[in-house]
């Protein structure tokens, strides 16, 4: 009786009083033991019935989607692969996993309490040569936790040449809160294809257009990338209200000529804001299709003189109140929501909500424009690390990190 009971402890991976260990390696370091002299042989056979038939939730090295709400530098570890070691704090969105964390109010990395709760979520780590660049917020990703933790683990990235121009993957444009995660668009960062000449250009409207503007801040923090940005912008032109002015299908009008001229690796579209009122409601479907259908004539003429990577952001955070009482805001989103899922489908396009990025900047008393210095804070928040233009570089100066 005594052998037996000693088989089935034995195989339950109890010991005794000497652990019966004869080498270094049956000490199995890191392996769950247990000890018969701190337990009865009851207990021993109880505890292992009930891991036995209790089922494993996680198991041992669960895999799952995830939300990634920040990306920084992982001062813990060594950079591997002569790439930067990074870190991605993420929020689980598979639905048998549950959390008590409450969801951030923005994404926004100058508001502190969001980004304060954004801490406390399991972290993931990955490397920048994996994917050529930083996942900025909203990007989907897939996660490995690490064995029996539920506080960190690995970002399950495809290796380097699937991310050389516009990374395949999914990502997620957050318009704020996670509530709003509507997901769909195409991978979120990119780096300058090689050989490119390292130039961008960057069409807009008001918001753009004059040197203490977007249009004229994002140039110099560009710059510091290594990176050329021109500018094309028009006060008060959308893609419907401004249809004349661009021109888009002419190759001698303005939005072609400046492509011909530019020859740019990328494009940023910040177009939208001024077919807020045309947009409405957002309910009727005939003007939607005709938005698409302009949408897709900008995006089919720009990819064809060779852009790989076009960066489209949506209308800006807005107060203003119309005569009627309605929140001019609301029409922005209209249009906001209207672009999100016309470009969410559409390859080597990228949709970013820019609220997050100009939510609490100081305002003129319009309610529509910004003063001076929101503009730079404006430019300067998009290319910081997790940011839109967070992870682009020049082709001759892919080191460099900001």
């Amino acid at each position: 009786m005594a052998s037996e009971i000693d088989n089935i402890l034995a195989n339950l991976g109890a010991t005794n009083s000497t652990g019966r260990a004869t080498g270094y390696d049956e000490l199995q370091i890191g392996v769950s033991q247990i000890d018969t002299r701190f337990e009865s042989t009851f207990d021993i056979i109880r505890k292992a019935a009930l891991v036995e038939n209790t089922p494993h939730i996680f198991g041992k090295s669960d895999t799952c989607e995830a939300i990634v709400l920040r990306s920084e530098g992982d001062t813990a570890a060594p950079s591997t692969g002569g790439g930067a070691a990074l870190i991605a704090y993420c929020k689980i969105i598979n639905s048998h996993h549950t959390t008590l964390l409450p969801d951030p109010t923005t994404l926004d990395p100058t508001d502190f309490l969001s980004q304060a709760l954004i801490s406390a979520f399991p972290k993931f780590r990955y490397s920048a040569v994996d994917l050529m660049g930083v996942l900025p917020p909203g990007t989907k990703v897939n996660v490995t936790f690490d064995p029996g933790s539920l506080q960190g683990g690995t970002i399950n990235l495809p290796g380097a040449p699937a991310c050389i121009d516009v990374c395949p993957t999914g990502s997620a444009s957050f318009p704020g809160a996670l509530g709003a995660f509507a997901g769909g668009a195409p991978g979120a960062f990119f780096r300058l294809p090689p050989g490119s000449h390292d130039v961008g250009l960057l069409f807009g409207d008001s918001q753009s257009d004059g040197g203490s503007t977007l249009g004229g801040h994002l140039p110099k923090e560009l710059k510091e990338k290594g990176v050329e940005l021109k500018v094309e912008a028009k006060y008060g032109k959308g893609l419907i209200s401004g249809k004349e002015h661009w021109d888009i299908e002419n190759p001698a009008g303005i939005a072609q000529k400046a492509l011909a001229a530019a020859r740019p690796g990328f494009v940023i579209v910040e177009l939208g804001g001024n077919d807020s009122y045309w947009v409405g409601s957002g309910n009727s479907t005939e003007k939607q299709t005709r938005y698409a259908q302009t949408i897709q004539k900008w995006v089919s003429t720009i990819q064809s003189y060779g852009v790989k990577a076009i960066i489209w952001f949506g209308p800006s955070k807005a107060t203003k109140i119309g005569s009627n009482g309605t929140p001019y805001d609301s029409l922005r989103q209209n249009v906001r929501n209207w672009q999100q899922e016309i470009l969410g489908n559409m390859s080597g396009v990228t949709w970013h909500d820019t609220v997050p990025y100009t939510e609490g900047l100081p305002m003129k008393t319009d309610g529509v424009h910004f003063i001076g210095s929101s503009y730079k804070e404006w430019a300067n928040r998009l290319v910081q690390l997790g940011a839109p233009l967070g992870g682009l570089k020049s082709s001759t100066n892919a080191g460099a990190t900001r």
